[in-house]
């Protein structure tokens, strides 16, 4: 069990075995909508940070530390603030070990209007949400930016933010499934700062990709959606215990609404260590493979745990792995 489909990829294409496809699940991270609830500007905190009231703010909410490439985002705000006529603000929020060098960064190139909060208390986050207009993850190229997604992009979405990515692996992966953010290429100010100003001189744009995430994490991308695959895969390893009628419910309504898309551009069986036939795949519009949604059928291709006397008379012997990386 992963986080992500590129993670996914990763593990197939490392594996020491032949692995098939089928046996590696997704269960991508999430949000909590009910905690990330869509949020208004707060204009007593505006007022702290000496925002002013019209101006438009970009922002990142994150630890400052040297692999979020936050540099490239500061460089790519300047760049916008050149091309725009309306006022514009950089809020970064957030403490950490490069904190001070980026500081220094923004200075040295001569940024103006950038706000640095250092670290704020767990419970004012979600206020600090509300101060950001355009939410910027600027994650450069690095073998863990292409594999790990992170929380933030979701639960800006949850927050109804208009949303910007790099095209990293695992965030472009975001932005395809989602279809509600603007991405840009990982590394290069130029291009943020012109995709950034184009998003800033298109308020309807703004609003219509914070709409069209704030939905789709609710439909796609809560903690509560995931029990449900958890459930589905517990059950293809055998478990046939007590289950609770609500999950019972919530995983048939999963399995016929369909799981998100699973693979944008599928790779030919040759390609990877795997033995899934064709036709597994799911198709563009988030329907996964009808196979899916039927009898759960006996795993194959798994590795069995020798019995040392004392296994669940409800399992099967087999186990989970669940497979996920932060920096």
């Amino acid at each position: 069990i992963t986080l992500a489909e590129v993670m996914k990829d990763h593990i197939l294409d490392s594996a020491d075995m032949p692995l098939r496809e089928d046996r590696v699940a997704v269960v991508p991270n999430a949000v909590d909508p009910d905690e990330f609830p869509i949020q208004d500007r707060d204009p007593a905190l505006a007022r702290r940070w000496g925002l002013p009231e019209g101006a438009l703010t970009v922002g990142y909410i994150s630890s400052m530390v040297e692999y979020e490439s936050i540099e490239t985002l500061i460089d790519g705000f300047k760049i916008a603030s050149e091309r725009v006529s309306e006022p514009l603000f950089l809020l970064l929020v957030g403490g950490g070990k490069h904190l001070e060098s980026l500081q220094a960064h923004a200075k040295k190139a001569g940024v103006q209007n950038v706000i640095f909060t250092g670290a704020v208390p767990h419970d004012d986050v979600l206020r600090y949400f509300g101060l950001i207009d355009v939410f910027v993850v600027p994650r450069g190229k690095s073998s863990v930016a292409d594999l790990v997604t992170p929380l933030k992009p979701f639960e800006a979405f949850s927050t109804g933010r208009a949303v910007v990515l790099s095209d990293v692996a695992a965030l472009q992966e975001i932005a395809d499934e989602s279809g509600a953010a603007q991405t840009f290429r990982a590394g290069y100010p130029r291009d943020l700062g012109r995709k950034l100003a184009r998003l800033i001189q298109d308020p309807q744009h703004r609003r219509d990709l914070g709409v069209r995430g704030a939905r789709w994490v609710r439909s796609h991308r809560t903690w509560d959606r995931n029990v449900s695959e958890y459930f589905r895969v517990y059950r293809e390893l055998g478990y046939r215990g007590t289950v609770d009628d609500a999950l019972r419910a919530q995983a048939k309504d999963h399995a016929s609404a369909g799981a998100p898309a699973r693979r944008r551009d599928p790779r030919p069986a040759h390609g990877r260590r795997s033995s899934v036939s064709a036709g597994t795949e799911s198709t563009d519009d988030g329907k996964d493979d009808p196979a899916r949604d039927g009898a759960v059928q006996a795993p194959r291709g798994m590795v069995s745990i020798p019995s040392n006397g004392n296994e669940d008379p409800q399992s099967n012997g087999l186990r989970a792995v669940v497979v996920a990386m932060k920096p």
